[in-house]
């Protein structure tokens, strides 16, 4: 967004940060009008998305050989002028153009590209890093498709993406325009009439170089969102009430109740937030022991083991457009004298990569047989997640991956702290956490972010001392973890129970032959194939549509664990759910319809058109 001549210029751009956050476009408007600097942020991992999506784009250019008409940079040659080469690139037929510059009123962009159909029509690529086509990329491609219909006379039948794993998504116009047109509109007469807006953390922030101002509101507002774990429905719903601060909400009496908050919620988000401040007005740290529940917190924690692994992975989300790399796997054991010690495995390239996950996967099997109770303690579910990708991409160690999620060998620690205790932390992220049980960090090159950014760099200079300060910083994540999981011990009530082992599933003889005759087929067609060979491509099909249903599996088994805020809280599943009425006959079925509040319903509708009925027993609808 620019000012030129006394008049606003916008771009397409400007149209999606306002989808992202309104605020985002009250900063812009001031800054356009010189009313405020545009400020300056350093952020490594931003810049590597930009070289990365500048890279795919570039891939995608050589892939159309000669013919493609590349239209001027037009902040070299003129906005106006690269438009009308644009414009006459259209009337002389051109194949491909590139960079196709658009100029209309107060609107300009510059499309990927504009490509030549059969009939002579043009139609819209853009690419695009990401794995799938986002709400604001089909943004970006209506205006082009709006600037090119103005041009060529009439609507293309389609507007398509070249997403990060190289696929071509097509999408109707016709689906999106109405949208499209309703958003312009509200962004113009946000424009226009300069509506009060306020900066809301959203997804956006981590990539927005506003990110520090908007920090120093929160912190003079005291606002709302500094409270662990809230939501923005929730912080709508108390500054409704007239519970504006964090400081108003810790020191509301007990007992007070809010419209549309369940009490148990509103007494957590309390108790959270009366513990921040009194950090704040004291300086110290403190906890509260959650009550016990079975299968929470604590409960969740196995008898420890002297075979018990703690596991922390390093990977780089962009080593390719259509797949990351998880280049380092880090761990910490105890030696035969209870010491405990670091190893990892590098996964400098694919093959690595293949290689590493059948070590790791061979070591704790191995482990697991000579200490039968032992477990793999991570944070988060990406350890966890990341076994079943690898798993999944290179078609092996599934049956024993399958063998040590059935018999819940891996332990999230952070679904033990966030359901036993309660923080005076604004993040329960474990760097947050290290201040109880005063770990020390000897390396932070700025999270894992700031690791994949160094594993960029030393896969374009090769200098090994990049990636010992990874080996060191997983080093530090690896013996934090251990730490935590002690102190936690430390905390755990003698007399609760621990977690038992599930039943063990005994493996049928026929599934023991089906393995081994599998292994045997997969070693002959191997025998003297190079990849991509026919025999080679066989092995890779075998038993693939049994190891593709695996991960559907562990995640279903997996959110059936799930509480009802983390339910809420993950992306792929529906959480604070309500019966309404009875349940009505349908044939043999009976259909449930069921609610959930009302400001997430936009945000689940993709969750909920995956619903599944169950015919001859129970379905659900929806409302």
């Amino acid at each position: 967004m620019q000012q030129r001549d006394s008049q606003l210029v916008f771009s397409p751009s400007d149209l999606v940060g306002f989808l992202a956050c309104p605020h985002l476009t009250t900063l812009q408007l001031a800054v356009a009008r010189r009313e405020i600097e545009q400020p300056y942020r350093h952020d490594p991992h931003a810049d590597l998305i930009r070289r990365k999506g500048d890279e795919h784009e570039a891939a995608y250019l050589s892939s159309l050989g000669d013919g493609v008409v590349r239209i001027g940079k037009p902040w070299e040659i003129g906005w106006d002028v690269a438009a009308q080469v644009t414009a006459q690139a259209l009337r002389d037929g051109a194949p491909v153009i590139y960079q196709a510059t658009f100029v209309n009123g107060s609107w300009r962009g510059l499309a990927d590209f504009v490509e030549r159909q059969l009939d002579g029509s043009y139609e819209i690529v853009d690419t695009k890093l990401a794995r799938r086509a986002k709400p604001a990329h089909l943004l970006q491609l209506c205006f082009y498709t709006e600037q090119l219909t103005r041009l060529q006379g009439h609507w293309p039948k389609a507007m398509h993406v070249v997403n990060g794993l190289g696929e071509r998504e097509t999408f109707r116009p016709d689906d999106y325009l109405a949208y499209y047109r309703r958003l312009k509109q509200r962004f113009l007469d946000a424009v226009e009439n300069g509506q009060e807006t306020y900066p809301y953390p959203v997804e956006h922030c981590s990539l927005c170089e506003f990110l520090a101002r908007c920090k120093e509101t929160w912190r003079t507002d005291d606002h709302l969102s500094l409270v662990a774990g809230i939501m923005r429905t929730q912080v709508d719903r108390l500054v409704a009430t007239e519970i504006p601060t964090l400081e108003a909400l810790a020191r509301l009496p007990t007992g007070t109740s809010v419209p549309k908050f369940r009490t148990e919620t509103l007494a957590k988000l309390r108790e959270q937030a009366d513990l921040q401040l009194q950090r704040r007005l004291t300086g110290e740290l403190k906890y509260v022991a959650l009550p016990l529940e079975p299968d929470r917190g604590f409960a969740l924690l196995p008898v420890p083991s002297p075979g018990d692994l703690w596991l922390d992975f390093e990977g780089d989300p962009w080593y390719e457009p259509h797949r990351g790399l998880e280049y380092l796997l880090g761990w910490v054991y105890l030696d035969d004298d209870g010491v405990a010690q670091y190893d990892c495995i590098w996964a400098r390239d694919r093959d690595e990569e293949k290689v590493g996950f059948e070590r790791l996967l061979d070591l704790i099997c191995e482990r697991r047989s000579r200490f039968p109770g032992m477990h793999v303690y991570h944070y988060a579910p990406y350890e966890r997640s990341a076994l079943q990708r690898l798993m999944g991409e290179h078609g092996t160690r599934e049956g024993e991956l399958d063998d040590l999620l059935r018999g819940e060998v891996p332990v999230d620690l952070y679904r033990v702290v966030r359901q036993s205790l309660r923080l005076s932390l604004e993040s329960y992220s474990i760097k947050e956490v290290e201040a109880f049980y005063g770990f020390e960090r000897r390396e932070d090159i700025g999270g894992g972010g700031g690791a994949a950014v160094a594993f960029e760099a030393w896969l374009e200079s090769r200098e090994d001392t990049i990636l010992e300060e990874i080996r060191a910083y997983n080093e530090d994540d690896c013996q934090s973890l251990y730490e935590l999981h002690r102190w936690l011990l430390s905390l755990r009530a003698p007399e609760l129970g621990w977690r038992q082992p599930p039943e063990a599933r005994e493996v049928k003889e026929e599934a023991k032959e089906r393995l081994d005759e599998r292994a045997r087929v997969e070693a002959e067609l191997l025998q003297n194939a190079t990849e991509g060979d026919p025999r080679w491509l066989l092995a890779q099909l075998l038993e693939y549509h049994r190891r593709e249903e695996k991960p559907q599996w562990w995640e279903y088994f997996h959110h059936k664990s799930l509480d009802e805020d983390e339910l809420v809280e993950d992306t792929d599943t529906i959480g604070d759910l309500t019966l309404v009425g009875e349940p009505v006959a349908d044939k043999q079925s009976l259909i449930y319809t069921l609610a959930f509040p009302a400001p997430r319903k936009a945000r689940r509708s993709c969750a909920l058109a995956r619903s599944v009925t169950r015919p001859c027993s129970s379905s659900t609808s929806t409302s």
